[in-house]
């Protein structure tokens, strides 16, 4: 809801176009444009070579290869999951998206106690995830950013809660 809400802001037509014309390209389903078909064709061969090098993939950055071979032009694949299996394989595609799991798993902790902010986080690393299905994120400065700042807000929690728990402690000794 949140999502579908952010995406039908003016700031964020571009993104709101590009993500309904590739999910059209799945679903075959209302208009298609050229970028999604090229977008859909680099996640087919990213995953079809992945294969040969399935535990530790081809090398960072190395996903140019495979779009110069089908498409004619270095570039990358504009999924960030395909991008990680391709360049780093599994090993690296579940290192880095373990981190996610991470955070998901301590942010759902906070939000059941209904902490402030954790809504907010929540709803990014959605968000980020999501996204990640039409960029590639892991090379950005912003996406490490983000997550440097999820996990300080997670560990300054914990360690408020710890503080709390020791002073409760004191109080009934």
């Amino acid at each position: 809801m949140a999502f579908q809400y952010i995406l039908s802001l003016p700031a964020f037509s571009t993104i709101s176009n590009r993500f309904e014309t590739f999910t059209n390209s799945f679903t075959n389903k209302g208009r298609v444009d050229n970028s999604a078909k090229i977008r859909e064709n680099m996640i087919k061969y990213g995953l079809k070579e992945s294969k040969e090098h399935l535990i530790f993939g081809h090398g960072i950055s190395n996903s140019n290869i495979l779009t110069r071979k089908y498409f004619g032009r270095d570039t990358y694949l504009h999924n960030n999951y395909v991008e990680l299996l391709y360049d780093v394989g599994l090993t690296g595609l579940l290192s880095y998206y373990s981190i996610f799991a991470w955070i998901f798993f301590k942010i759902s902790k906070l939000l059941k106690e209904k902490k402030e902010y954790s809504q907010l986080f929540f709803v990014m690393l959605l968000i980020r995830l999501i996204l990640d299905i039409g960029v590639v994120s892991y090379t950005e400065k912003e996406t490490f950013v983000f997550l440097a700042a999820v996990s300080v807000y997670i560990k300054l929690n914990e360690q408020a809660e710890r503080n709390f728990s020791d002073e409760q402690t004191v109080k009934s000794n």
